[in-house]
């Protein structure tokens, strides 16, 4: 686990797909703040792609998500192409 997650944390580029759909337990909320810390203080880019509303991720998540020094938060208002519509 230890060298897979070092390869994840020093990717050139990471993207999460669906952030925050995940089973959240106090281990993966640790380990997913551990991963975004460490790219957020070593500034390596990680593209993020969520339905979760801000407010709703954990306080110490959302202090590496949305920093506006290091982040950029763009808003798809394309439907779901699941649902049909």
């Amino acid at each position: 686990y230890g060298r897979r997650m070092d390869v994840v944390k020093n990717a050139p580029l990471l993207v999460l797909d669906d952030l925050g759909n995940e089973h959240i337990t106090g281990w993966t909320q640790a380990e997913l703040f551990r991963l975004l810390d460490w790219r957020w203080r070593n500034g390596l880019p990680t593209v993020v792609t969520t339905n979760t509303p801000p407010g709703r991720f954990p306080p110490p998540l959302a202090s590496r998500l949305f920093d506006r020094r290091l982040a950029k938060v763009v808003l798809n208002k394309a439907p779901d192409y699941r649902s049909g519509r």
